[in-house]
């Protein structure tokens, strides 16, 4: 008897481990890393954003993505990112530079079956602001009423991306733009005697990326 129910348990215990065995593989089929670079074009828009053009950044970051099936899908993740504008404010020209720690929550969507379909992806992203600063050909620029680069400008933004990427094999290339729903200036100053900013700034974006699934 102890010899049947010895066996039994061992049994029921290989089983278990089979059967978790298996969801373990089934989740991490369906669940990818990715780490991904790439370069951003970015300006501001808005009622207190004329003669702003665009600024060229670079992207790093690391994505996760969930394949809940074939056509649906969630991601997430964490990137730096280069913001900013080129401005015709002084005589050389200004350059702000914002600098964002990004979280997207996304949801996925492939538009067809065929294995290099391109996926759809939107949702909304957080940004936080991690570094700001002004500079034109000739250097650092100091705002004139004694802030700062950083005291100028929100900590926290939140945005609508929407892109599509192409996976080919383990390879992903991407592309998307990004609109700042938060106006982004904190407090409005002067710089060289000219006010920056006084009206709403939104940032905006198109962002590309190249990436390696793990």
């Amino acid at each position: 008897m102890k010899i049947f129910l010895l066996t039994t348990m061992f049994c029921f215990s290989c089983a278990t481990c089979a059967a978790q065995s298996e969801s373990i593989h089934k989740l991490s089929s369906r669940l990818s890393v990715t780490p991904t670079a790439g370069l951003v074009f970015s300006t501001f828009v808005g009622s207190g954003a004329e003669n702003s053009s665009i600024r060229v950044g670079l992207t790093t970051g690391l994505e996760m993505t969930f394949q809940t099936d074939n056509l649906f899908g969630y991601s997430t993740g964490v990137s730096y990112c280069q913001l900013g504008a080129l401005e015709e404010r002084t005589t050389y020209g200004l350059i702000s530079r914002l600098d964002y720690i990004n979280v997207p929550l996304l949801l996925n969507l492939r538009l067809s079956k065929r294995t290099y379909a391109p996926i759809l992806k939107t949702g909304v992203r957080l940004g936080f602001l991690v570094g700001a600063k002004f500079s034109d050909d000739m250097g650092s620029i100091q705002p004139d009423n004694g802030l700062s680069a950083n005291d100028m400008f929100k900590t926290f933004d939140c945005s609508i991306p929407i892109s599509l990427s192409w996976n080919f094999n383990r390879f992903v290339i991407g592309a998307g733009y990004v609109f700042g729903l938060l106006d982004i200036v904190n407090k409005p100053a002067t710089i060289y005697g000219v006010p920056y900013h006084n009206d709403s700034v939104h940032l905006i974006s198109l962002e590309t990326h190249v990436g390696y699934r793990l």
